[in-house]
């Protein structure tokens, strides 16, 4: 039986004829040798050789990858927008502290109250059981905005540079990591129409570098994500 994945052919199903099928790959033999081709499992009109498809792949992410003017400004629009939500989620917090200091308070009122003879033990007890609750809230709430703290400037330069060296760490990885990889970069797969790659769908990050490119500057986002590349010969 046929394998999905075949460490010979990488980008199987991954890469898409203009027709619609998903290519496959296969053997062949003449003049004295055996030459790994590409075709379209559906239309099986024609055949790229294994080197040009890949290659041609290759290109294709080198194209996608930021420019070094994009890569800065990506990296400080990021970095500007956490802070700013980094600002409102501690106004937040401080909200609910604040809270949480006044139902304090209230519970201190309620027990001198108590000690006062104004409430009998079933009333205090109410009272003080209803505060506990709205603390309780409180700290469910304040916990749901606490995030976990990490370098947030590593984990960008740790993105870019994969996003720069896409080609050359697609080049280096293992049949699984390659087909993760592209899975991830390209979820609907890649077109190819035996002279150029193209797509409309990429992962977020890389519509999110197209948002925010130095040519987008009024942020509005773009049609889509349309690069193409020649197979080299």
């Amino acid at each position: 039986p046929k394998r999905m994945l075949n460490p010979d052919f990488p980008l199987r199903v991954t890469v898409r004829c203009s027709c619609g099928g998903k290519f496959t790959g296969s053997w062949s033999r003449g003049h004295g040798g055996r030459y790994a081709y590409y075709h379209c499992a559906k239309c099986n009109t024609k055949s790229v050789k294994k080197h040009v498809l890949e290659e041609g792949f290759m290109e294709f992410l080198k194209q996608l990858a930021p420019k070094d003017e994009e890569g800065s400004l990506f990296k400080a629009t990021v970095i500007d927008y956490w802070s700013q939500k980094i600002q409102e989620l501690n106004i937040d917090m401080a909200t609910i502290d604040k809270n949480m200091q006044k139902l304090e308070e209230e519970k201190i009122h309620v027990i001198d109250l108590a000690k006062q003879g104004a409430f009998d033990a079933e009333t205090t007890k109410e009272e003080l059981n209803r505060i506990k609750e709205k603390v309780t809230l409180l700290k469910l709430d304040r916990n749901e905005l606490q995030i976990e703290e990490f370098d947030l400037e590593d984990s960008l330069d740790f993105c870019l540079y994969g996003m720069t060296n896409a080609n050359k760490l697609w080049h280096a990885f293992n049949l699984n990591q390659k087909i993760k990889f592209q899975a991830m970069i390209f979820p609907e797969g890649v077109s190819y129409d035996y002279s150029t790659f193209g797509t409309t769908k990429v992962s977020s990050i890389y519509e999110l570098k197209q948002l925010i490119s130095p040519q987008n500057s009024t942020m509005v986002p773009s049609r889509g994500i349309e690069p193409l590349s020649q197979d080299p010969q």
